[in-house]
């Protein structure tokens, strides 16, 4: 009765701010740039969130210089230097930076509606004036080069680093977004300043707005003083006859791959696949459900096979996200060097009974269903996830009403749709299985595959 009365509860707040949301988006034009505001008079905060239509496919030859001329721009401008920029962002409250992905780019505000002007006039006399000094340029880099050098001592993330770029391995987004070190080395202030030139001159962009009426005060600011070009067209599209060519390629099979850190006490694992067919990997609300009840949380089956039953791991999740383009899914967890080939074959035992309809545990899926909807509503307790959720729809070019009927999908997902899901995204032969531990533990998984050892430096 209680967690009956507690998902009551959930709907009706998240239907009644879902409908009043949905009811609250307004559409404007602001000199040839589209603006979408959602009214939102909860609290007298602003949420901003402009979208660049290129990412880091715009790199060019200077990889990682897209996130790099957005990231730096509080280094200095014409008028202020670093010190001062932040002293005037600080003291109007604001949060505010970048999100780069391979196929586009947003720049975030937020504040106190009282401030939004101020803080905005500051926001866009960066964008139109940066200069990017040399010697405060300098030092941000090096502090991102020793962060990735770093990574050795952070052997969970070196790993789902490297098990990325050798999942999307020929493709155009295999690259990392942020460039690697030999690329941070080579970054000069004329290659960044000549980037966000690119993005405010010839970009095309979309600007989210959430907030009382007067968020939008600030359309005089963005027109007068970003220096942005408001008939700007340019959208990242030249990659899709790359993507077409790389999805038509013949499948090479599944790919071990032992990645040598000689210090690891424990195996980190991942395995997955990159998504090619739209048709599949688009459907996102599928592969949540599917992957929700496979990796999801403490009740899923791969925590209860893995560790409740076994004791192998501490932690054990899977994923499948979609870009446009592309997809990725992927599984990962970590465990006794010792215990890694157990592991991996009671991963592959566990993929296969849930990839068949006549096996997939029914109670599990339903209650993985229903944990799944009552936990849905509180993603958008900040308007800001509800207005970045918009302009992620915007980008794949789907409705905002999925929002809306997300439970009911859900809800209506069969366990066929389910089991062939996750037959799609993890039993696959098309697909890469990632082992990050000493070298040695080779010969121990040759039972497994034919594991190809690479070096950690080469990621880095």
């Amino acid at each position: 009765m209680k967690n009956s009365l507690l998902l009551f509860i959930a709907y009706f707040l998240f239907f009644n701010a879902g409908a009043a949301s949905t009811q609250n988006i307004h559409t404007e034009k602001w000199n040839g740039i589209d603006v979408v505001w959602v009214e939102d008079n909860s609290f007298p905060h602003y949420f901003i969130s402009v979208y660049f239509a290129d990412g880091a496919l715009g790199d060019g030859n200077q990889k990682g210089s897209t996130e790099a001329a957005l990231d730096f721009m509080t280094m200095g401008t014409q008028s202020y230097d670093q010190k001062q920029i932040a002293d005037n962002l600080e003291f109007f409250g604001a949060s505010y930076g970048a999100r780069v992905t391979h196929e586009y780019s947003s720049y975030m505000v937020s504040g106190l509606v009282k401030d939004v002007i101020p803080t905005m006039k500051m926001i866009c006399h960066m964008f139109d004036k940066a200069t990017y000094p040399d010697q405060a340029v300098g030092k941000e880099l090096n502090r991102k080069i020793n962060a990735l050098q770093n990574l050795t001592n952070d052997h969970r993330a070196l790993a789902s680093k490297a098990f990325r770029e050798l999942l999307l391995y020929g493709s155009p987004f295999s690259y990392p977004v942020g460039g690697k070190v030999k690329d941070l080395k080579r970054i000069r202030s004329r290659e960044l300043k000549s980037r966000l030139n690119e993005l405010n001159q010839k970009v095309k962009k979309r600007i989210y707005l959430s907030g009382p009426k007067e968020v939008l005060n600030i359309k005089k600011v963005v027109l007068e003083e970003c220096g942005w070009n408001s008939k700007a067209s340019f959208v990242r599209t030249d990659v899709v006859e790359d993507v077409e060519n790389f999805v038509n390629k013949k499948a090479v099979g599944t790919r071990y791959f032992l990645l040598d850190v000689p210090s690891a006490n424990q195996s980190q694992v991942r395995i997955g696949k990159h998504l090619k067919n739209p048709d599949k990997f688009q459907n996102q609300e599928l592969l949540t459900t599917a992957t929700h009840y496979f990796g999801g949380g403490f009740t899923s089956v791969l925590m209860r096979e893995l560790r409740t039953k076994r004791g192998l791991v501490y932690g054990a999740g899977a994923f499948a996200s979609a870009q446009k383009l592309y997809g990725l899914a992927g599984i990962s967890t970590a465990t006794q060097v010792n215990n890694t080939k157990k592991l991996l074959n009671v991963i592959s035992d566990t993929v296969k009974n849930s990839s068949d309809p006549k096996l997939i545990n029914q109670e599990t899926v339903e209650l993985a269903k229903k944990g799944l909807i009552g936990s849905y509503p509180f993603q958008f307790e900040e308007t800001k996830a509800y207005v970045s959720e918009l302009m992620f729809l915007d980008h794949l070019g789907k409705p905002y009403d999925v929002l809306i009927q997300f439970p009911e999908m859900v809800r209506e997902f069969s366990y066929k749709d389910i089991a062939s899901t996750l037959d799609y995204l993890f039993q696959s032969e098309e697909k890469v299985i990632l082992v990050l531990a000493p070298k040695s533990l080779k010969s121990d998984l040759k039972e497994i595959g034919d594991f190809i050892v690479i070096e950690y430096q080469d990621f880095l």
